[in-house]
């Protein structure tokens, strides 16, 4: 791919914010906002105003979509955290802040290898996670679909989630230097109580300690809220109070360095759609790569080709549409990912991808930025673990948007156990 830029660990995408689509679309044009599902009335506060279609096909992507309005859901802010201790702390309210802050992909524990019910300790994806404020030291894993759509909308991982009661701690198999993760109360104070944190080391000495009251838009029904620290000093464990209602998180997250923001040379197995009929839904197969899920083919979004949408990057005519989610495979191991993205978010957003192990099975769940301007971006992450397939849903940013992929590719830089280079002999090596 020409064209595409990569600016550190956020890479750039221009485009209008759109959430919600006109009900009155041509037939057969793809919605940004497909199988969205419904929103709880306690998760936004208002609906959108009525939405009207371009009259006439626009010449930029931009221009498409700066007809319509939207209602933005948005993660609240939070005020100056407090804290003591040797370490300097930095609190964020917003996970694309918080991503920007770290300066690295993150890696994300969603629980769904938990089984339910109510644990002193427990363990997920190699964390360590547990209640201790006595008498009842104790956390509860929740999995309903329903429950986990009232309390989080589409934001975190469905259907688990941790109902932590008054606390949690977390202890990690090695130091770190941030957290971050969704959080919902099950009711207001007012005046509101501070959400406590301390971190600690692997002795148990403290590092840093402090309270920061969050902006969960009350009084009222309480919002969703993403609350993220980044520490100068290294941690182990980190616990997190907070007296008054019951509280729930999701998606734990921490820096992942040994995650790079590019690609390096390889063999490369490449989905370029354009061997399909625009509109596709899946199963289909592009490049050897096979695809499940929502995602569809199209060769336009708005009347746009892909040229305009694409702004000249990728290969014509095709692309994909995530749907929100989407599952590639290509049936060898793999360590690296590239694609080019359009985000219907019109701002900095993560995106979180899925890494397959060869039954299916998530093996990593990584996050990573792109920024809110700059066209179309090439979005990269290489030395991972290896990997069979990856899966996706859409940018994350307040709400879920959906996203536009072109030139997919399922990246290794070095030799397997497989019979990889029999099946694909003629793999462009970058």
């Amino acid at each position: 791919m020409v064209g595409a830029r990569a600016i550190g660990f956020m890479v750039g995408v221009t485009l209008a914010p759109i959430f919600h689509e006109s009900s009155t679309a041509a037939a057969g044009e793809p919605l940004w906002r497909d199988l969205l599902p419904p929103i709880d009335s306690t998760y936004c506060s208002s609906t959108p105003s009525s939405i009207s279609s371009p009259r006439t096909a626009p010449q930029r992507l931009s221009d498409a979509l700066a007809t319509n309005t939207h209602e933005r859901c948005g993660l609240a802010g939070a005020s100056l955290a407090e804290h003591s201790g040797s370490a300097g702390v930095s609190v964020y309210a917003d996970k694309t802040e918080f991503l920007q802050g770290v300066d690295s992909a993150l890696r994300q524990v969603d629980l769904e290898d938990l089984q339910p019910g109510a644990y002193a300790q427990t363990t997920s994806r190699g964390v360590e996670i547990y209640g201790f404020i006595q008498p009842f030291a104790a956390v509860t894993v929740e999995s309903d679909a329903q429950a986990h759509l009232e309390n989080f909308g589409v934001r975190g991982s469905s259907p688990t989630a941790l109902n932590a009661g008054l606390d949690f701690g977390i202890r990690l198999p090695r130091p770190v230097s941030a957290v971050g993760f969704f959080l919902r109360s099950e009711g207001c104070l007012d005046p509101p109580a501070p959400f406590n944190w301390r971190l600690l080391d692997a002795a148990g000495n403290e590092v840093a300690e402090g309270s920061v009251v969050l902006d969960e838009g009350c009084p009222g029904t309480p919002q969703v809220v993403y609350f993220g620290l980044r520490s100068s000093a290294a941690f182990s464990s980190a616990e997190f109070h907070r007296f008054g209602f019951v509280f729930r998180v999701d998606d734990l997250a921490f820096p992942a360095p040994d995650i790079d923001f590019g690609t390096v040379p390889g063999e490369r197995v490449v989905a370029d759609f354009d061997g399909l009929v625009a509109p596709s839904a899946t199963p289909f197969e592009s490049g050897g790569l096979s695809f499940l899920g929502n995602a569809q083919v199209w060769d336009q979004l708005f009347g746009l080709n892909h040229a305009q949408a694409f702004q000249g990057m990728g290969t014509e005519p095709n692309f994909l549409l995530t749907n929100l989610d989407v599952t590639a495979t290509g049936g060898f191991q793999a360590d690296g990912i590239e694609m080019l993205l359009l985000s219907a978010c019109g701002e900095a957003a993560a995106v979180n991808v899925e890494t397959l192990d060869d039954q299916g099975k998530q093996q990593d769940y990584i996050s990573a930025g792109l920024d809110g301007g700059g066209g179309p971006a090439l979005f990269q992450l290489s030395r991972l673990r290896p990997f069979y397939g990856i899966r996706m849903r859409g940018a994350e940013s307040g709400a879920l948007c959906n996203l536009a992929i072109d030139d997919l590719a399922l990246i290794r830089t070095r030799l397997y156990a497989d019979d990889f280079e029999d099946r694909w002999p003629h793999s462009p090596n970058h």
